[in-house]
């Protein structure tokens, strides 16, 4: 699909397009949404979509998006299921607005690190990270990071987390006891 020059797209729903192997992107400054969910893309090229807000690019065949300098105004990412994903999402200062993180099972490693004030669900369990750090996630209120090796983690104050799942990260006695201890003092119930 090649939607090169059509520059004045404010919309573009591709859900389920499965026989979708490439699409073509320009400079598209007034795109807004683009879906392709759940096609069979084998490369996703952003870099000209510079007023994006909301991604649904799931279970599709590319190893990497090139994401270019974008991101100013996305508030919303879904890049889930892809797990032959081979390089890793930009460091998130590069999206200030995002409110929702969906990406699990993505293959992504090394460090987590969101200091996000506006966001409010980071869904990322499946992947490979080594430490976690969403210190100044204020507004954050389910954190799911569950099948990651963790070495360190930090949850900052945790004021409105509701939900954190962190299953099978191999946390140390003494980081789980940090979690708990963290939620206790935000105010928790039971520690849920």
């Amino acid at each position: 699909l090649d939607i090169s020059d059509l520059h004045s797209l404010k919309f573009v729903e591709l859900f389920r397009a499965q026989n979708l192997s490439k699409i073509r992107l320009d400079i598209h400054p007034v795109l807004e949404r683009l879906c392709v969910e759940d096609c069979n893309l084998d490369s996703l090229d952003l870099s000209g979509c510079s007023g994006l807000k909301d991604l649904r690019g799931a279970q599709n065949s590319y190893t990497f998006i090139n994401w270019g300098s974008i991101g100013q105004l996305l508030w919303h990412i879904c890049i889930r299921d892809n797990p032959q994903m081979e390089v890793n999402i930009p460091d998130l200062i590069q999206f200030p607005v995002l409110k929702e993180l969906l990406i699990w099972n993505t293959n992504q490693g090394g460090a987590f690190v969101c200091h996000n004030s506006g966001i409010r669900e980071i869904t990322a369990y499946g992947n490979h990270y080594t430490s976690a750090d969403i210190s100044g996630c204020t507004a954050l209120r389910v954190f799911a990071l569950s099948g990651s090796r963790l070495s360190s983690i930090n949850l900052g104050t945790a004021e409105n987390l509701t939900n954190i799942k962190l299953k099978d990260c191999a946390l140390s006695q003494e980081n789980t006891d940090y979690v708990l201890k963290t939620l206790d003092n935000a105010g928790k119930l039971n520690g849920y």
